[in-house]
């Protein structure tokens, strides 16, 4: 990508191209062409001299364009320091992360499990079903207590107390319907989905069968 918009843009309205270029145009022409590289998925990082003619043309890869490019990122790196560095900084300084309260989505966020924690782990896992509620566990990590809760009440819902059930299906439908919730996508997102592809014309008799299907098992999802 042409690298003239990192240099002549304020770092402001940078931040704000950056985050929402996928949203505008799925990262194509008007883009700025920056992705987060990760070690361990793509997009990767790899030297020149490993990709052929071939490589390059398959990829669609203009390997003097993209020559040109970054030796006008390395001038303007040697050229004005301070700004190149600035401007890196506030790609990742400025990025807002909704801040994540439900046990489900802090397993990777809250930190590793204690030792005790552990093995009331596995007294819980060893504790027949029946005697879940009425057995006390005691957690050190506050994750813990709402976790076995809803352990409980997806792998043995029919042991579950009256109010226990009550609150576990009040949550389901929460999770389901809200997209506030949690949940990596709505039913009615869903619904949205299992639309557009039901009237796209490129589907085949039994893609439209398991299509209706899952239409048919969102129907029964809130009952």
């Amino acid at each position: 990508m042409d690298p003239t918009n990192l240099i002549r843009l304020e770092t402001g309205v940078l931040v704000d191209k950056l985050y929402n270029q996928d949203k505008e145009n799925g990262g194509g022409p008007k883009s700025l062409g920056l992705k987060k590289i990760y070690l361990n998925r793509c997009p990767m990082l790899v030297e020149p001299r490993i990709l052929d003619s071939q490589l390059f043309k398959r990829l669609g890869i203009d390997p003097k364009k993209n020559t040109s490019n970054a030796n006008v990122v390395q001038e303007w790196r040697e050229r004005n320091y301070m700004q190149f560095q600035d401007k890196c900084k506030a790609f990742f300084l400025e990025q807002k992360f909704k801040s994540i309260s439900d046990p489900d989505g802090m397993l990777y966020s809250g930190g590793f499990f204690s030792d005790s924690d552990k093995r009331m782990m596995l007294k819980v896992r060893s504790t027949p079903s029946a005697e879940l509620a009425s057995t006390h566990f005691v957690f050190q990590d506050i994750r813990l207590p709402e976790m076995l809760k809803r352990y409980h009440a997806r792998n043995y819902p029919e042991t579950l107390s009256e109010k226990a059930l009550f609150e576990w299906e009040e949550f389901r439908r929460k999770r389901i319907i809200d997209p506030d919730q949690g949940a990596s996508i709505s039913l009615a997102e869903f619904r949205k989905m299992l639309k557009i592809k039901m009237v796209s014309p490129d589907i085949s008799d039994e893609q439209k069968t398991i299509l209706e299907e899952l239409r048919s098992y969102a129907d029964i999802l809130l009952n």
